[in-house]
C-alpha cells in the first residue's frame, strides 16, 4: 500500500491544496475453496460401518494407564506393549471392556461397553429398564462393574437364547453370558453357597448387590410394623474398594395418596457395613421373598392395601393406636383412641410436613371405581402403611397408622338421654336435619349470608350444654368439630385467622361445631375494652357468613352482646339439675358402665340416696367412671361401694379446696 502524503503545515502561506479523501482499502480475503463433490461410497462407507458396529461375537479388553508423561493412554491388552500411542477400542467387538488405573497402576474403575445389537435388543426385552443404565437403541450400553443387571437377569437371559431362532442372536448371547460367568466366577460360587443351598441365607457385605435386584419387594418394620417397598434403586458405594466405611443405600418406594392423585413416593435408608458374613433376615430391610412368613405378610399387608384405598379420600373415623403428629417442621409420637378425620389434601395444605411430590404419578388407568379396582396385589401391598388426618380431639395434624383406623360407632342414646324436655330436644334435632337442606329456597338477601345454623347454649357448669352438641352430632352421624378458648389467643388479626380456618375445616368436613365457653367472643362490647370489642365483632361477623351448624356455650348469659340476638337461630336455657334429673343420670351413666346391663343393686332407694348428693353431670360422669375403673382393677363387676367411694373422695376434693389445703 503506498505510503501517505505528508499533509500541509496549518497556517502555511503556500497556496491552500484541495482536502484529499482518504479511503481505507478493504482487504481482500481468499475465496473458500469449492468443495469436492460427495462420494457416494462415503455413505455406503458410514452405513455399512454402523451396521458392522458390535458384530463381531468377542470380547476385546481395554486399559487406560498413565505413560512415562503421565498422560491418560488407552491400549488393547496384550497387542500394544508400549504406551507412547493412544489405541481406540473396537468398533466391531461385542463386548467391549474398560479398565481404568490410576497414576499408581492402582484399578480404579471398569465398565463394560456392549455394542452388539443382538444384546442390546435382548436386554431391553428382558430386562426393560435398569436403574443408571441406557437400554436405548441408538447409543451403546455401559454397564459398571459389577455387571448386576447381567447378574439379576441371568436366568432370563439363558431362556432368551434358548428359545431364540437365530444362531447369531444364540452366539452373542452366550458369549455375554460365558463373560460373566468368568467375570463373577467368585461371586457366583459365593452366592450358591450361602443363598442358594444354605437354609438360612446369608450374605457378606461387599456381596449385598447380588440380593437386591430392582422392582423386588422389601421388607422391613417401621415403628414395629411390617411394611413392603418396591426397590426402585440399589448403591453400594465402593463396593470392591478395600477399607471403604460407606454404607448400603437402598431407594425404595411405595404408593401413597396427596388427596387427587395416587403416585409412587420414594425414601432412602441404609444398611451400615457390618463385618463377616450375616443372616439376610437380621438386615434392615431384606427382600420379602426371603422372609420364613411371607405368605402371612402378603396377606395381611394386601388387606392392609385395600383398606388404604378405601380411606383415600375424606372420612370420619375412630383411631386407637400410636400417631405421629406434625407440628411447625417437628415429629412426636402419642397414643391417640378417639375420633379423626382422614384428609390427606387438606393435610398438605395446612402442614409443612407432608408429601414432598411424588416421583412418579401412577398411570389413570390405575385409579378405578371403587378406589383402587385396577390395582395388582403387588401394588396393593406396597400401599403406604400410614395416613394423613386430623385429630377431632387435640386439633392438630397427624400421620395415622391404617391397622389402627376403625369405624365410629355412634352413640345413638346420647342424645335421648339427655336431661332436656322432648319438646326442646325435637326441635334441635329438627333444625340441625334441615339445616342445609334446600338453602336456596330460603337464603338472606347478600350471598353468601344466612346460611348457618347458630345454637346459644347457656346454663351453670355440668348442667348438658357440651353433651347436647356431642349428642346431636352422634344423631346425625356427624364430626364434633370442638373449639376450645385456649385455641383463640395473641391479637384480633391471629384469632380472626385462626377461627376462619378452623371453621373452614369444619364446614369441608360437615362438621357440628362446638365453641365451649365463649365468654369473651359473647360479652357486651364496652368503651374501655378495645381487644376484647374487636373479639366480639370478630365472632360476629364470622357467625354471619358461616354455612354450617355451630352451638355457643356460655354460663353467663346476661352479659351477652346485644348485637348477636339477630345471630342466634334458637337460644337454650339449662337450669341446674333437679334431683329427678340428677336420677336420671345416675341411672343412665350407671347402666352404661355396666355394659348396659341394668345392675340389680341399682334400686329408687339407692337412686334417691346418691341424689341428695349436689352434685352436676360432669360430677355424675366422673364418679362412674371412677367407681368403673375401681371394679376393672379388681377383675368383677361395679357394686354400690365403687360408686359411694367416688362420691365421697369427690366431696374430699371440694372442702379440701374450700379450705385451700390443696
Amino acid at each position: 500500500m503506498d505510503s501517505a502524503p505528508t499533509p500541509e503545515r496549518r497556517g502555511s502561506r503556500n497556496t491552500r491544496r484541495p482536502r484529499r479523501r482518504w479511503r481505507r482499502r478493504k482487504k481482500q480475503h481468499p475465496k473458500p475453496p469449492t468443495p469436492a463433490p460427495k462420494s457416494p461410497l462415503a455413505d455406503v462407507f458410514l452405513e455399512e460401518l454402523a451396521d458392522s458396529e458390535g458384530e463381531d461375537c468377542e470380547v476385546q479388553v481395554y486399559e487406560e494407564r498413565h505413560n512415562s508423561r503421565g498422560e491418560h493412554v488407552s491400549l488393547r491388552v496384550g497387542t500394544q506393549t508400549e504406551f507412547d500411542f493412544p489405541k481406540s477400542d473396537s468398533h466391531r467387538a461385542a463386548l467391549v471392556l474398560h479398565r481404568i488405573f490410576d497414576s499408581r497402576q492402582k484399578l480404579q474403575n471398569t465398565w463394560l461397553t456392549i455394542k452388539s445389537s443382538h444384546i442390546k435388543k435382548a436386554l431391553r426385552e428382558v430386562i426393560g429398564t435398569y436403574p443408571n443404565i441406557s437400554l436405548k437403541t441408538s447409543s451403546n450400553a455401559e454397564i459398571p462393574a459389577p455387571p448386576a443387571c447381567l447378574f439379576h437377569y441371568r436366568s432370563e437371559l439363558e431362556d432368551y437364547a434358548t428359545k431364540s431362532q437365530d444362531s447369531v442372536v444364540k452366539d452373542h448371547l452366550r458369549l455375554c453370558l460365558d463373560y460373566l460367568k468368568t467375570d463373577l466366577r467368585r461371586e457366583l460360587s459365593v452366592y450358591q453357597a450361602t443363598m442358594v443351598a444354605s437354609e438360612q441365607p446369608s450374605i457378606e457385605y461387599q456381596y449385598l448387590w447380588m440380593v437386591f435386584k430392582p422392582n423386588t419387594l422389601i421388607y422391613r418394620r417401621v415403628d414395629n410394623i411390617e411394611v413392603v417397598s418396591r426397590l426402585s434403586s440399589f448403591g453400594l458405594f465402593g463396593h470392591y474398594l478395600p477399607g471403604s466405611t460407606n454404607h448400603v443405600h437402598l431407594v425404595i418406594e411405595n404408593i401413597d395418596f396427596d388427596g387427587t392423585d395416587f403416585g409412587l413416593i420414594q425414601e432412602s435408608i441404609s444398611i451400615e457395613r457390618y463385618d463377616g458374613s450375616k443372616p439376610l433376615t437380621e438386615l434392615e430391610a431384606f427382600p420379602l421373598q426371603y422372609h420364613p412368613d411371607q405368605e402371612r405378610i402378603r396377606r395381611d399387608l394386601l388387606h392392609r392395601g385395600k383398606r388404604f384405598m378405601s380411606l383415600c379420600g375424606t372420612h370420619h373415623r375412630f383411631y386407637d393406636g400410636p400417631a405421629r403428629f406434625c407440628d411447625r417442621d417437628l415429629e412426636s409420637n402419642y397414643h391417640v383412641q378417639h375420633r379423626i378425620i382422614i384428609d390427606p389434601k387438606e393435610f398438605e395444605n395446612n402442614t409443612s410436613i407432608g408429601l414432598s411430590g411424588f416421583d412418579e404419578y401412577l398411570a389413570p388407568s390405575k385409579i378405578g371405581t371403587p378406589a383402587g379396582a385396577n390395582f395388582s396385589d403387588d401394588e396393593f401391598i406396597i400401599c403406604g402403611h400410614e395416613i394423613p388426618g386430623f385429630s377431632l380431639v387435640w386439633r392438630r395434624w397427624a400421620y395415622f397408622k391404617v391397622e389402627h383406623v376403625h369405624e365410629v360407632e355412634f352413640d345413638n342414646d346420647a342424645f335421648e338421654q339427655l336431661v332436656l324436655s322432648e319438646g326442646k330436644k325435637q326441635l334441635i334435632k329438627s333444625l340441625v336435619e334441615q339445616q342445609g337442606v334446600d338453602d336456596d329456597g330460603f337464603d338472606d338477601i347478600v350471598k353468601g349470608k344466612g346460611k348457618g345454623l347458630v345454637f346459644l347454649l347457656h346454663g351453670p357448669a355440668g348442667v348438658g350444654k357440651t353433651l347436647t352438641a356431642e349428642g346431636i352430632a352422634d344423631h346425625t352421624k356427624r364430626p364434633l368439630f370442638a373449639i376450645s378458648s385456649g385455641q383463640l389467643v395473641g391479637p384480633a388479626s391471629q384469632v380472626e385467622t385462626t377461627l376462619s380456618n378452623l371453621l373452614a375445616l369444619a364446614k369441608r368436613w360437615g362438621s357440628v361445631v362446638l365453641i365451649d365457653e365463649a365468654d369473651v367472643f359473647l360479652q357486651e362490647r364496652t368503651i374501655q375494652e378495645l381487644e376484647r370489642n374487636s373479639l366480639v365483632s370478630i365472632l360476629l361477623r364470622i357467625l354471619e357468613y358461616f354455612e354450617g351448624t355451630i352451638f355457643l356455650t356460655t354460663n353467663r348469659a346476661e352479659t351477652i352482646d346485644s348485637a348477636f340476638r339477630s345471630r342466634i337461630h334458637l337460644s337454650l336455657s339449662y337450669p341446674p339439675l333437679s334431683k329427678s334429673a340428677l336420677q336420671i343420670l345416675w341411672k343412665n351413666n350407671i347402666v352404661r358402665a355396666s355394659a348396659g346391663q341394668h345392675p340389680d343393686w341399682l334400686t329408687d332407694s339407692f337412686l334417691d340416696q346418691i341424689s341428695d348428693a349436689q352434685v352436676n353431670g360432669r360430677d355424675v360422669k366422673n364418679i362412674v367412671r371412677m367407681a368403673y375403673a375401681v371394679s376393672k382393677n379388681g377383675k368383677r363387676k361395679m357394686v354400690p361401694e365403687d360408686v359411694q367411694q367416688g362420691l365421697k373422695a369427690l366431696k374430699s376434693f371440694e372442702v379440701d379446696m374450700i379450705h385451700g389445703s390443696i
